[in-house]
């Protein structure tokens, strides 16, 4: 770029049909093509970058929904589902997948928030799901909070005899199912 510069500057001095103006002319014309070509290879970096990050949320999210399609299924026979309970199940079990994706960054920069995230992702989830269960099926959920109550409480007396610190203890709180 600096020598084609110094090369028009020197043509420009000898030639006696050349001026200042068509000089500065041809500077900024071709600093207007630098410009738009420098401006074309930002544009189609950024499409490439769209692309290829868009490729890889597609395979997360297929991801997710296998893996909420498989929580689902689990749940459709503990609880026998109907059909509208099985396709509401999904989207809950897909959110909150989905939730603990975006919520697992924070557990290696902010434990407290990270737990307190998880838990609030957890009775949001079964806040979810006792919504659309009938009354039957709620007492078997019931029943499945109130044994997962007694393992955590189970687990925090032996950590706590242990002598684990409160952190460490809630995080493997989270972690009992």
């Amino acid at each position: 770029m600096f020598y084609i510069l110094q090369s028009i500057f020197r043509f420009s001095i000898s030639s006696p049909y050349f001026s200042k103006n068509n000089l500065i002319n041809v500077v900024s014309t071709l600093f207007e093509h630098l410009i738009l070509i420098n401006m074309k290879k930002i544009l189609l970096s950024g499409l490439m970058l769209f692309m290829m990050v868009s490729i890889f949320a597609q395979k997360n999210t297929d991801t997710d929904r296998s893996s909420a399609e498989a929580i689902t299924q689990v749940l459709v026979e503990k609880y026998k589902l109907t059909d509208v309970q099985t396709a509401k199940m999904l989207k809950i079990q897909q959110r909150k997948l989905k939730n603990d994706a975006e919520i697992a960054p924070l557990e290696a920069t902010d434990m407290d928030k990270y737990l307190a995230k998880m838990s609030g992702n957890e009775q949001q989830t079964n806040f979810s799901i006792r919504r659309i269960l009938d009354k039957d099926q709620a007492k078997i959920l019931t029943k499945e909070e109130v044994d997962l109550r007694l393992k955590r409480a189970g687990v925090s007396s032996r950590m706590q005899k242990e002598g684990a610190s409160t952190i460490e203890i809630k995080k493997a709180l989270i972690k009992v199912n």
